[in-house]
């Protein structure tokens, strides 16, 4: 065979494996394809961000309080809640400390609350403020939870340093709907400024009657 015959068969020979080249893609794609998506649907469900870690979830049913204990360190965790819903209407959803293995629940009137919230009625934003709340509002100075069954709240709050001495500091958003049939937004700050001992745990309350709902507790990458 001359060097022009064997030329010739290399590219005979390359022409049939470019020919074969769409059917072997055909074949492959619905993997890709299964592979792209569940790599989308993978990183949709962490959150929040990587290298964080799930501490706990908690489920409530017309309780009287959604509850994470046996927290420790200085690292930050973030507690996001969704589906809260109040038994009674026109109270607070507060958020309050625990300290001690028990815990020991924080109630006293010690808590500083500095916040804003708008309504989708039109009212312009206004501020709410305490230092003499017996929890941290995450609704409003005055406790305006609907308990319509349609009334789904939302928080997300972002906590640190608990046992480092010092008084410990919350901020939270909020998104709720009042007695009124309105829809509401918050956002801000709070402290317990009880005492400056380590924090052990956390719960979300009502003023009064019932709370349902779930949360979930992170702990964030870092130190």
């Amino acid at each position: 065979m001359t060097g022009t015959q064997v030329s010739q068969t290399r590219r005979s020979e390359f022409r049939s494996r470019v020919a074969g080249l769409p059917a072997v893609a055909a074949a492959l794609l619905p993997f890709c394809l299964s592979a792209v998506l569940n790599s989308a649907s993978a990183q949709t469900q962490a959150v929040p961000p990587p290298g964080s870690t799930l501490v706990a979830t908690q489920t409530v049913s017309a309780g009287t309080a959604i509850q994470f204990t046996g927290l420790a360190g200085n690292a930050p965790y973030r507690l996001t809640c969704h589906g809260v819903q109040v038994g009674t209407n026109n109270v607070h959803v507060e958020l309050q400390v625990g300290e001690g293995s028990a815990p020991s629940w924080e109630t006293a009137s010690s808590y500083w609350v500095a916040a804003a919230a708008n309504n989708s009625s039109g009212s312009a934003v206004a501020s709410f403020d305490s230092q003499a709340a017996g929890g941290i509002w995450l609704d409003w100075s005055t406790g305006i939870m609907s308990n319509a069954g349609t009334a789904l709240a939302l928080f997300d709050i972002l906590f640190a340093d608990l046992a480092a001495a010092g008084y410990k500091k919350f901020n939270f958003t909020g998104a709720l709907d009042n007695g009124s049939g309105n829809s509401n937004s918050t956002f801000g700050y709070g402290a317990w400024h009880g005492d400056t001992g380590a924090v052990t745990a956390v719960q979300l309350v009502p003023s009064s009657g019932t709370i349902s709902g779930t949360c979930n507790l992170y702990q964030l990458a870092g130190a």
